[in-house]
């Protein structure tokens, strides 16, 4: 049996994806100085990119597959354009926290493709935990 639970995601070496609280989190440099910061994602938004995360290393993750799980499943209407919406913003969070725009590429009229090397999956042991 698996002991160990999935928190959240490392994308590169310094934006971090935490679930719980529906954020990315992540350190920049800017006039102000170092800092870190977050960007908050409503929970379609969120679920989108778990959803992504998590099969990642799968294959081509299909427009219904994510329409299926991130909008159908949960009682919401999915669509093509409301899809291409999300996506759009969610791309737009993650290029302000820093990650590159090829994390997630468009298979055209297909699905979508992530860059399985740039994701980490962060965990803890539930046995560990008092």
């Amino acid at each position: 049996m698996d002991e160990t639970s999935r928190f959240g995601y490392r994308i590169k070496n310094d934006v971090y994806i935490d679930i719980s609280h529906r954020r990315i989190i992540f350190f920049s440099s800017d006039k102000s100085g170092n800092g870190i910061h977050m960007l908050a994602l409503r929970k379609t938004m969120m679920r989108l990119l778990v959803y992504l995360l998590e099969n990642a290393n799968v294959r081509l993750i299909t427009d219904d597959e994510i329409m299926q799980n991130v909008w159908d499943i949960y009682g919401l209407s999915s669509s093509n354009q409301r899809l291409w919406q999300v996506m759009r913003d969610l791309k737009k969070k993650l290029s302000i926290a820093g990650v590159p725009d090829d994390l997630i590429t468009r298979a055209e009229r297909k699905g979508y493709h992530l860059k399985q090397e740039m994701i980490i999956t962060l965990q803890y042991d539930r046995n560990q935990v008092n």
